[in-house]
C-alpha cells in the first residue's frame, strides 16, 4: 500500500462570533475553521439540517417543462416509460420516479438495461424494443445525457423524451423534451453536486409542490440517501442535506425490502450511518446490477409481500458473497501482473486489462487499487473477439472523464463524472490508450505522480478520545466525497495486541497503548496483510460511535503509521539549551564554543566542517551537546539527546541540503559505490542514513528508486543491513511510484529541518 507523507495540523484563526457561540466546545469550533466553514450562518445550516434553506426548485433549467409535460401524461393517461441505470443510484432513480408516478396515477413501465447484454445508456435496439409496447413519454434517469442517436429517433416517432442525469454535459446537448441536469446550474449552486437520484428527487419535488402534495415528499428520502452516498456524490450544499435527513428516513423505513435487508445483513435499523449504505447497502443492490439482473431492485424496494422480500434479499445476500469472491479473485490478479511488469503502475494512471475479468466487478476493484496505491485506476475487461469495456476511478485533483476523452477517437463510447467513468474500445487499441493518457495526465498534472498528503486535523493523546469526544466529531457526518472524516494521530504508541477479524480473516484489530498506560482498540479494514511498526510509532485513525449488539463502542478505524515518528525528547529537566539557531556567524560561534569546553561533542552529518565531529551512530555520553545539522526528524533529535544525556544543549542549524532529491542520490550513488568496493556491497541502513541525513525509509526508498531506473538490485537482510549490487547498465529514465513515495519522504524532512529551525525551543522539547 502505498505511503502517503503527513502534514500535521495547521494553526487556525477562530472568528469572535464562534467564540461566542462555541464557547462550551472550542474544538467543534477549531473544525469549523479548518473544514472551511467562517461564518456562523453557515455553520448552523451545516450542522443542523433544520437551519439548511434549500435553493427554488426552479433553478433547474427546464424543471418546470418537465413537470408540465409529466402532469398532462399523467392527466391523459399517457404510458410513461422510466428508463434507469443498473448501478445503486440508478436503481433508487427509477424506483423513486416509478413509486412517485404511480401515486400520482400515471400508467407507468419501466426499463433497466441489462450490464452484460447492453452496457449503460440509451442503446437504440432496446429502445425500439420498448417503444413496440407502446410508450407515450420516455423519462431518464441517471442517464441518457449522451443519447443522441436514440432522443433523435424517439423525436421521429413522434415520443417526447425527459432526460434526467447528472453525468458531464456533452459538447452539444442531445435534442430532448426537456433536460434537468446539475451541471446546467451556474458554477457552485447547492445542488451542483446531486447525482441521479438526486435529480429524479427534485423533479419529483416539483410535481408534487405543483399539485400541493410537498408533505408526501418524506418517505422517498431514504432512497435518496443510499443512492447518493452508493454513487459518492460530494456531500456539499443540497447533496449533504438531503443525506442528512434521509438517513432519519432510513432508519425508520417502512420498506419490507430494505427491512430485510437489515435483518441478513446484521444491521440495526437505529444506528445505521453512511459507512453502512457504502460499505453493506449498496454492495448488496449492486450485485444484483453487475450479476444478475438489476430489475429486481425495483419489486425490492417498493414490495409490501414479506416473503417476497426475504426471497430477494436471500438472492442479494448469495450474489452479494459471489461478488466478494470474484473482487478477490480480480484484485490479486491485477496486483499480480503489477508485480509481474513494474513498469505498469509508473505512471500516473494504472491502466491494466485482462480477457477474462468479468466487466461487473472491475469498477469495484478499481476504486480498492485507487485506496491501494493512491493514483487514478483502469480496469478493461478484454474478453476474445469483443469490445473491451473499462471502468475508472480516480483520485481527487484528476478529473478521469476529462482525462479519457482526450483519446475517443480510440473510444466506442464513453462516459462519467471527475471520479468516475466507464468506456468501451477494441482490445488492439488498449495500449495505445494507455500511452495517451498517462501522457496527457503527466503533462496537464506534473506532480500527479505525488501522493496526496493526509492532512491531519489534531495531534491527540490516547486519554482525550472518548464518547464526548467523537460526539463532537460526529457532528460534522456525513462523511464522504467533499466532506471526508477527519483525521487524527496520536503519537509515541506501542502494540499490545493484535489478531485479524472476519468470516475471511480480512481485518486487522489491533490494541495500542501509549506511555501513559492509555490503550486504545484500532481496525484496519481489509488490514490483514499489513505490515505492522516495530516498537514506537505514530498513528492516523478516524473515530467514530459505533453499536455492537446493542452496546455502544468507540471504533477507532487505522489510516497509516509512521514508524519511529513517535518519540519525544526524554524528560530531562536540568538540561541547558542555549540556541544559536540564529547566529549570523555560526562557524566562528562553533568555534568558540570548541575552545571554551572541553568535554564538547559536535553532531554533525552530511557536512564538511573542519572541526571533529560525530554522526548519530558514533554518539556517547558527554556533558556538552551541539546540534548542527537540522536533524531529518523528531525522532532522530530524541535518539541524540538519549544517547548523550547531556547537561547542555547547544542549537545550531545547518541545512545538509539532503533534501533535495538529486543531491540525496548523487550521495546515496556514491554510498554504495564504496560500499561495494570496500564490503562487497554490505552495509547498514542506518549507516546510510547517517551519511545522508536521512531518515531509514528514505534510505529504503532512494534503493528502491534506484533499482526500479536499473541502477542497482538490493536486499535487507536482519531488518539491517542491506546488500547492494550496482547492475552495469547505468542509470534509465523510468521513475514511476518509488519516485512520488522518495520525494513524499524527502518533503517530510524538509518540513521538519523547517520547523526545527522556526518554532520556539518550548515547542521544539515537549
Amino acid at each position: 500500500m502505498a505511503s502517503r507523507p503527513w502534514i500535521d495540523p495547521q494553526e487556525v484563526v477562530i472568528p469572535k462570533e464562534f467564540q461566542d457561540a462555541f464557547y462550551k466546545q472550542p474544538f467543534l469550533a477549531n473544525l469549523l475553521v479548518q473544514r472551511g466553514i467562517k461564518e456562523l450562518a453557515a455553520a448552523k445550516s451545516f450542522l443542523s439540517p433544520d437551519q439548511y434553506q434549500s435553493p427554488p426548485i426552479d433553478d433547474f433549467p427546464d424543471i418546470g417543462k418537465a413537470a408540465e409535460r409529466i402532469l398532462r401524461a399523467v392527466e391523459k393517461k399517457e404510458r410513461i416509460c422510466i428508463w434507469g441505470d443498473f448501478d445503486v443510484d440508478g436503481q433508487t432513480s427509477t424506483t423513486l420516479l416509478v413509486q412517485a408516478l404511480q401515486e400520482l396515477g400515471a400508467n407507468v413501465i419501466f426499463y433497466i438495461p441489462d450490464r452484460n447484454l447492453e452496457s449503460h445508456g440509451v442503446q437504440l435496439e432496446s429502445l425500439k424494443n420498448q417503444i413496440q409496447r407502446g410508450i407515450d413519454l420516455i423519462i431518464s434517469c441517471d442517464t441518457g445525457i449522451t443519447a443522441h442517436q436514440s432522443v433523435n429517433y424517439t423525436n421521429e416517432q413522434r415520443i417526447d423524451f425527459i432526460i434526467t442525469d447528472h453525468h458531464e454535459l456533452p459538447e452539444a446537448l442531445p435534442e430532448a423534451y426537456a433536460i434537468v441536469n446539475p451541471h446546467l446550474l451556474p458554477p457552485g449552486h447547492p445542488c451542483s453536486s446531486l447525482a441521479g437520484v438526486g435529480v429524479a428527487y427534485k423533479l419529483v419535488e416539483k410535481l408534487y409542490s405543483t399539485l400541493g402534495l410537498d408533505s408526501n415528499l418524506t418517505k422517498f428520502l431514504d432512497l435518496v440517501a443510499i443512492g447518493l452516498v452508493a454513487d459518492v456524490a460530494e456531500l456539499t450544499g443540497e447533496t449533504r442535506y438531503l443525506v442528512q435527513v434521509g438517513l432519519k428516513v432510513l432508519r425508520e423505513t417502512s420498506r419490507i425490502g430494505l427491512q430485510t435487508l437489515f435483518y441478513y445483513a446484521d444491521l440495526t435499523a437505529a444506528g445505521i450511518n453512511e459507512e453502512h449504505i457504502g460499505f453493506i447497502i449498496a454492495p448488496r443492490l449492486n450485485a444484483l446490477g453487475r450479476l444478475a439482473n438489476a430489475t429486481n431492485s425495483i419489486e425490492f424496494l417498493t414490495t409490501h409481500d414479506k416473503a417476497r422480500a426475504k426471497q430477494l434479499a436471500m438472492e442479494l445476500e448469495a450474489l452479494n458473497a459471489q461478488r466478494q469472491h470474484m473482487t478477490d479473485q480480480v484484485f490479486h490478479s491485477a496486483i499480480s501482473q503489477i508485480e509481474q511488469d513494474r513498469s505498469l503502475s509508473e505512471g500516473p494512471v494504472l491502466v491494466l486489462s485482462h480477457p477474462t475479468w468479468p466487466a461487473g466487478i472491475i469498477g469495484i476493484v478499481a476504486s480498492r487499487l485507487v485506496e491501494f496505491y493512491g493514483k487514478p485506476v483502469i480496469l478493461i475487461a478484454s474478453p476474445l473477439g469483443e469490445p473491451a469495456r473499462g471502468s475508472a476511478r480516480s483520485v481527487k485533483n484528476i478529473h478521469i472523464t476529462q482525462a479519457i476523452s482526450k483519446s475517443q477517437d480510440l473510444l466506442l463510447i464513453f462516459g462519467g463524472h471527475s471520479m468516475a467513468a466507464g468506456f468501451s474500445l477494441l482490445p488492439e487499441n488498449i495500449a495505445q490508450f494507455r500511452r495517451r493518457i498517462n501522457g496527457f495526465v503527466a503533462n496537464q498534472i506534473p506532480d500527479s505522480n505525488r501522493l496526496e498528503p493526509l492532512q491531519i486535523a489534531a495531534i491527540l493523546p490516547l486519554s482525550d478520545l472518548s464518547f464526548d469526544f467523537a460526539a463532537i466529531v460526529e457532528k460534522f457526518a456525513p462523511f464522504g466525497a467533499g466532506n471526508p472524516p477527519f483525521i487524527f494521530a496520536s503519537k509515541g504508541l506501542r502494540i499490545t495486541k493484535k489478531r485479524l477479524i472476519g468470516r475471511k480473516k480480512e481485518h486487522l484489530q489491533i490494541a495500542v497503548s501509549d506511555p501513559q498506560g492509555n490503550e486504545k482498540q484500532v481496525l484496519f479494514w481489509n488490514g490483514a496483510e499489513n505490515e505492522l511498526p516495530e516498537g514506537v510509532f505514530d498513528l492516523a485513525y478516524t473515530i467514530r460511535t459505533t453499536s455492537y449488539r446493542g452496546q455502544k463502542e468507540l471504533q477507532l478505524e487505522g489510516i497509516a503509521f509512521k514508524q519511529g515518528e513517535g518519540s519525544h525528547l526524554p524528560e530531562k529537566r536540568n538540561i541547558q539549551w542555549i540556541d544559536y539557531r540564529t547566529a549570523l556567524y555560526p562557524i566562528q560561534q562553533l568555534k568558540t564554543l570548541v575552545a571554551q569546553h572541553k568535554n564538547l561533542l559536535i553532531w554533525a552529518e552530511a557536512d564538511q566542517l573542519q572541526i571533529e565531529t560525530k554522526n548519530r551512530l558514533q554518539i556517547t555520553p558527554i556533558s556538552n551537546l551541539v546540534i548542527w545539522t537540522c536533524p531529518p526528524n523528531r525522532k532522530v533529535l530524541a535518539d541524540l539527546i538519549e544517547t548523550a544525556s547531556p547537561e547542555q544543549v547547544f542549537l545550531f542549524s545547518h541545512n545538509p541540503s539532503m533534501d533535495n532529491l538529486d543531491n540525496f542520490i548523487k550521495r546515496l550513488v556514491g554510498l554504495v559505490k564504496f560500499s561495494e568496493t570496500k564490503s562487497d556491497g554490505i552495509t547498514k541502513i542506518e549507516e546510510l542514513a547517517a551519511a545522508c541525513c536521512q531518515t531509514n525509509t528514505a534510505v529504503i526508498l532512494g534503493l528502491k528508486y534506484l533499482m526500479q531506473r536499473g541502477f542497482l538490485s538490493y536486499q535487507i537482510i536482519d531488518g539491517e543491513r542491506v546488500v547492494v549490487k550496482i547492475e552495469k547498465k547505468g542509470l534509465s529514465q523510468l521513475t514511476g511510484q518509488a519516485y512520488s513515495l522518495l520525494q513524499a519522504q524527502l518533503g517530510e524532512s524538509a518540513a521538519f529541518r523547517k520547523y526545527y529551525q522556526t518554532t520556539s525551543i518550548d515547542d521544539l522539547i515537549r
